[in-house]
C-alpha cells in the first residue's frame, strides 16, 4: 500500500432509523446530517469522510441509542475523498 493510499478516506453514508438533529454534526466528527422520511419512518443520513476503520469503529460507537439500525453504504458517491 503507498502512502497516499493510506491517508485517504472513504465518504460514508450511515443511515440511522430515527430523527437527528443537525446541531449534532460536531459531536458525529463534522458528517454532515440530513433526515428524511422513507415511508412515513424518520431517517437520518450522516455523509462524510472517514479516515480509517477505527474511526468508523468510533462513529458507530457513538451514542445512537440502545441499539440503532444501521445501513453503511461506502463511498455512495463512487468517490474517494
Amino acid at each position: 500500500m503507498t502512502q497516499d493510499a493510506r491517508h485517504t478516506r472513504v465518504i460514508y453514508e450511515i443511515q440511522v432509523l430515527g430523527e437527528l438533529d443537525p446541531s449534532w454534526e460536531p459531536y458525529f466528527s463534522g458528517l454532515a446530517i440530513a433526515s428524511t422520511e422513507v415511508g412515513r419512518v424518520p431517517v437520518t443520513t450522516l455523509t462524510g469522510p472517514v479516515a480509517d476503520q477505527p474511526a468508523l469503529r468510533g462513529l458507530l460507537c457513538k451514542p445512537l441509542g440502545p441499539e440503532p439500525d444501521v445501513i453503511l453504504d461506502p463511498a455512495p458517491t463512487g468517490g474517494l475523498g
